[in-house]
């Protein structure tokens, strides 16, 4: 655990190395992403509370892969509370993202790799766009595709994104209803 990380004019904390972790800790009103991975791998993000930060909540950015982001508390982040472009996120369970900027989750990828993402019990609540919104975009300027590993459970609801809260991934209204 990091403890408690405040204040940066930057990301909070860089994860860059294989097999880290950051678990416990809580990162708040740093000037950029609160959890930063850069070209990480096999990396663990676990039971955090991150918020307000100045960018995404966690970002996972090109060739973080083999990463795991479960049970974490992320909100109020200006950014996406929990957001990947081009790294493989392998499993995405028991999140709580709310009143985040923009998507509560964003997960945006090349095609062949949808198949390595897991989505399961997340909680996508009140945030400025999607709850989730998970793509493939083979183009840029095309059409978000699917094709992601949905294990259920999971829910979304008042996020700026209208009637559809999730792209991609399936949501119920609340927890409740999305039990599987």
């Amino acid at each position: 655990a990091f403890g408690h990380v405040a204040g940066n004019t930057d990301a909070g904390v860089v994860l860059s190395g294989r097999l880290e972790r950051i678990d416990g800790s809580i990162v708040s009103f740093n000037g950029g992403e609160g959890i930063s991975l850069s070209s990480s791998s096999a990396t663990t993000v676990s039971g955090n509370t991150v918020f307000r930060n100045g960018g995404a909540g966690v970002g996972a950015h090109p060739h973080s892969d083999g990463v795991t982001v479960t049970r974490n508390n992320v909100f109020e982040n200006a950014g996406h509370g929990i957001a990947s472009e081009s790294s493989t996120i392998v499993q995405l369970t028991y999140n709580t993202v709310s009143r985040n900027g923009l998507n509560g989750i964003n997960i945006l990828d090349t095609p062949g790799f949808a198949q390595a993402y897991f989505f399961a019990a997340n909680v996508a609540d009140g945030n400025g766009g999607y709850g989730i919104k998970a793509c493939i975009v083979p183009v840029p300027g095309t059409t978000c595709a699917g094709g992601f590993v949905d294990g259920g459970g999971n829910s979304a609801q008042h996020n700026g994104s209208g009637e559809i809260q999730c792209l991609n991934i399936n949501c119920a209204k609340n927890r409740g209803q999305a039990r599987s």
